[in-house]
Order: C-alpha cells, then sequence, then structure tokens
C-alpha cells in the first residue's frame, strides 16, 4: 500500500504548520493517526523535555521513513540541525536512529542524504563509527563512489579530525574504494591519505587483494606507505603473494630505483652540505631495498627453465630497469631456448637500456629483433634514435631514420608518427643544450621525410617541436618546424603560431 498524493502534501503542510498555528496542526495530526498514515510504529516516546513541536516534528520524520519518504525526513531533520545551535540528545538520538534506517535499503539519494545529516551532526555529536563503516559498506553495495568518496574526505579534514576521528573503509570496502579513487577520482591526494590511514591504523588488506592494493600506491609514487605495505606482508607463510607478484615486484622496482636516481642527481650537484653523507646513505638503502626485493622475487621463481613466462619477462624488465643489463639478457636467452618470445614490450624495455649506453649494439639487437620475429614498432626505433641523437652517432641516426621511412604504419598512422617523433626529443634533466638540438635535428630529419610524402601531421607536434626548439635556442630549426607543421594552419590572431 502507498498512501494517496494528498498524505504526502498533508505531511509537509503539517511541518510548515506547527510553527505557526499548533492548534490547526494537532487536528491534521490526530487525523493522520486515525486514519493509520501515521502508524503506531512511528510514535516517539517522549519526556516532560521535549516540545509538542518536538514530538510531532520527529514522529512526522519516523512516518515518512516508514513510507520511503526519505526526502521529507531529510527536509525536517537538515532544517531542525541547522535551526538550532544546540540540538538536544532526543534530537540527536532519533537523528542517528534515521540514519540507520536510510542504510537498510541504500540507493544513491538515501547515501547523499545521510552524509548530508552526518555532516550535520557532527558539530553538535560525532556519529557512531558504526555508521560510517556500515555507509561506506553500503557504498559497495550499490557501486556509489562519489558518496565514499565525499565521506572519507569530509572525515579527514583536520577540524574533523581535532573532534573525532572515524574510521577509514574497512574489508572490501577498503580495496573497492582505493581502485575507486586511485582510477576515477580527481581527487588523487586521498590515495595517500587512505594509504597512510592503512599503515599507520595497521587496517587489514585481504589476502587476495594485497599485491594490487600495494601496486596501485606505489604506481601513485606513495614510497613510504607503499614500502611499509610490502614489508608487513611479504613476511610469514602468506609472503610469497607478496614478493612473488610479478606486477607488484616491476612496480615496486621501478619506483625505488626512480627515488634513487633521483636523490643521486642531487647529489652530483656542488653540494656544501653537511648532510651529504647521510643523503648517500640514503641512496645507497633504496637500491639495498631495491635489491631485496629482487632477490625475494628471484628466490621465488628459480630455476629460470622451470619458470613462468611472465615471471621471467617480468624479471628481466626489472633487471634492465636497475641496470643489470646483463643478468636481463641471460633471462631472455632461457626463453628463446624454450622456444619463447619476449613481447615487444618487454624488448623495448631491454632495447632502451642497451641504447643508453651503447647505440650502436641497440641497431644491432633491432636487426636480430626482426631475424626472430619480433617487428620493432614506433617505440622501438625511437628508442635507439632518441639515446643516438643525444649521443650524436650519426650513422646509428642515419640507420634509425632510414628504417622508419621503410615501415608502412608509419605512414597511415599519423599518431605513431607523433609518438616516434616525441619519444626521440623526450626531454631528459642532464640536456645540454647541444644535446637537445641533436635531438630537434633527427626529430627535423623524421619530420622533413614524413611531410614531403604529402603526410599530414597534428598541429599540436608543431607546436610541440616548435617550443622545444626556442627553448634550445635553435631558431633555425624552430622556424623549420613552423614552415613545415604550422605555417599553413596558422591564423593572424593565433598567439602560439
Amino acid at each position: 500500500y502507498t498512501p494517496p498524493p494528498i498524505v504526502r502534501s498533508s505531511f509537509v503542510f503539517l511541518n510548515a504548520l506547527l510553527s505557526v498555528d499548533q492548534k490547526d496542526a494537532v487536528v491534521i495530526f490526530r487525523a493522520l493517526v486515525d486514519s493509520g498514515h501515521i502508524p503506531s510504529e512511528a510514535m516517539v516516546d517522549s519526556s516532560s523535555s521535549q516540545t509538542f513541536e518536538q514530538i510531532i516534528q520527529m514522529t512526522l520524520v519516523k512516518a515518512s521513513v516508514y513510507w520511503n519518504w526519505n526526502d521529507i525526513a531529510d527536509d525536517i531533520l537538515s532544517r531542525l540541525l541547522q535551526s538550532n545551535p544546540t540540538p538536544d540528545s532526543f534530537t540527536i538520538r532519533h537523528t542517528i536512529d534515521c540514519l540507520y534506517t536510510f542504510l537498510i535499503s541504500p540507493s544513491p539519494h538515501s547515501l547523499h542524504r545521510c552524509f548530508n545529516l552526518i555532516r550535520l551532526l557532527h558539530p553538535h555529536s560525532p556519529v557512531p563509527d558504526s555508521l560510517i563503516r556500515q555507509f561506506y559498506q553500503c557504498a559497495v553495495d550499490i557501486n556509489a563512489p562519489a558518496a565514499a568518496e565525499k565521506m572519507y574526505d569530509f572525515s579527514r579534514e583536520a577540524a574533523i579530525l581535532e573532534t573525532h576521528s572515524y574510521p577509514a573503509p574497512q574489508g572490501r570496502a577498503l580495496t573497492w574504494f582505493m581502485h575507486c579513487v586511485a582510477e576515477k577520482s580527481k581527487k588523487q591526494y586521498l590515495v595517500r591519505t587512505l594509504a597512510s590511514d592503512v599503515v599507520e591504523h595497521n587496517i587489514p588488506v585481504s589476502l587476495d587483494r594485497r599485491p594490487n592494493f600495494i601496486s596501485t600506491i606505489a604506481q601513485r609514487g606513495f614510497a613510504s606507505a607503499a614500502r611499509a605495505l610490502w614489508e608487513r606482508y611479504a613476511t610469514g607463510k602468506d609472503g610469497p603473494m607478496i614478493y612473488g607478484d610479478s606486477s607488484l615486484m616491476l612496480r615496486m622496482t621501478s619506483l625505488f630505483t626512480n627515488l634513487a636516481r633521483q636523490k643521486q642527481s642531487r647529489l652530483n650537484a656542488p653540494e656544501d652540505s653537511i648532510s651529504h653523507e647521510i643523503e648517500m646513505r640514503k641512496v645507497a638503502e633504496l637500491r639495498s631495498f631495491v635489491g631485496h626485493i629482487l632477490a625475494k622475487f628471484k628466490e621465488h621463481h628459480e630455476p629460470w627453465e622451470d619458470a613462468d613466462h611472465r615471471a621471467m619477462t617480468s624479471y628481466a624488465r626489472a633487471c634492465f630497469i636497475v641496470g643489470k643489463n646483463a643478468e636481463g639478457f641471460d633471462i631472455f636467452k632461457v626463453l628463446l631456448q624454450r622456444l619463447e618470445l619476449p613481447d615487444l614490450y618487454d624488448v623495448n624495455v631491454a632495447l632502451s637500456a642497451i641504447a643508453k649506453q651503447a647505440p650502436e649494439a641497440a641497431s644491432k639487437m633491432v636487426g636480430k629483433m626482426e631475424e626472430y620475429g619480433v617487428q620493432p614498432d614506433a617505440v622501438s626505433l625511437g628508442t635507439v634514435l632518441h639515446h643516438a641523437s643525444t649521443q650524436g652517432c650519426k650513422e646509428v641516426m642515419e640507420e634509425m631514420i632510414g628504417r622508419v621511412m621503410e615501415t608502412q604504419r608509419i605512414h597511415s598512422d599519423v599518431k605513431a608518427f607523433c609518438v616516434l617523433v616525441k619519444a626521440v626529443v623526450q626531454p631528459e634533466e642532464d640536456d645540454t643544450k647541444e644535446t637537445r638540438t641533436l635531438k630537434l635535428q633527427s626529430a627535423w630529419e623524421l619530420v622533413r621525410q614524413f611531410t614531403k610524402r604529402k603526410n599530414l601531421v597534428s598541429t599540436e607536434l608543431g607546436n610541440y617541436l616548435v617550443s622545444l626548439a626556442i627553448e634550445a635556442q635553435n631558431a633555425s630549426l624552430a622556424f623549420n618546424f613552423w614552415s613545415v607543421l604550422l605555417k599553413d594552419s596558422a591564423e593572424y590572431n593565433d598567439a602560439r603560431q
């Protein structure tokens, strides 16, 4: 049974009438009770301390929830909390009861109303932690990440934490919420906050979700939390799920290797600080931790002759990341002996490591790739060309440019060409003016030959190359890029062109 619309309207009218004419309000209230539209379950217990108006308002709230008119209940409670600077225990108690009721059959709207009331109620009385946990669980059940994000963000505001520390999502809600925030939210700082909560409050992460959970944190660059959780869960009988996971091993290796390199590059600069030796120890400690990650992974998966293909390619890739090129190639040799080929992504990682050390050797590797049936792509060729340009290896530069122009896909895929050119000119921290010019000259040769065949290139690439040429203080190359890529599309009022 659903009451007719006139009953719903009567609830709204009665609430408004209470502050104007209590005598008439009583008449309407009794009529609603006598007709059963205010059921006995909705009648609230009262005492001498409650006013007549309070009793009727809270009864209307309960009756509205009974008939699933949550919007009316929310409106009455919101007005009560906003109009009274010090709501009494009667109002607070029944508001909390109502919040629990909203969560029995949750919907996005009911979660929104629940959050709104919690926000209004908190300055007067923190809501029970069990209610917050139930809120997060409901958000999981109906897949409402926006509601969970609002609640968590609110609960971590400084003003809120001064009065009460609400629980973070837990159990299934924890891993679900981390995924939602990391992948879909603009508030990426919540990833760090949630990770810190898990570490500081020792919130358990379900066994099967641990590798992905830590990997997500590492991918976002939050090293302290990622390491703390890796070390926490890499021990005991379930440790292999952490230190033996390929994706997690790569994320952690990449993150902490980059951290060590960044610290090292700062130490290589002129440094007068008395903390220089301390920083050197930090670099050594970071590298030691990376070594520990690799050693545990290797120990878990050896012997390589019997290891899983993905574990082997992941370990080889990690070796190239940390500079253990010989060991990485030893893994590839085992794969080839098993008549298994690493995928192109893994090969490109190896190629990048070699090209950085010796572009000539990388050029030969491109030829070997083709012999083994692995066709180099724009990234492969662009990587070698990038490092050859950086080091001024003209023969390799000419060879790679020739290979690029022989690749049919390049001429039909403008996006692939743009990826290639950007890979060639990719700026690096230690680039000199001469190095930048060499890379831009390679890019110019690619653009010149590409456009000579009447292929079109996006103006976005043109703007990018012109900007880099100007930064390198090379007016000639800047003009060349502009004349070929931008001139015909330039408008008189386009400041960038």
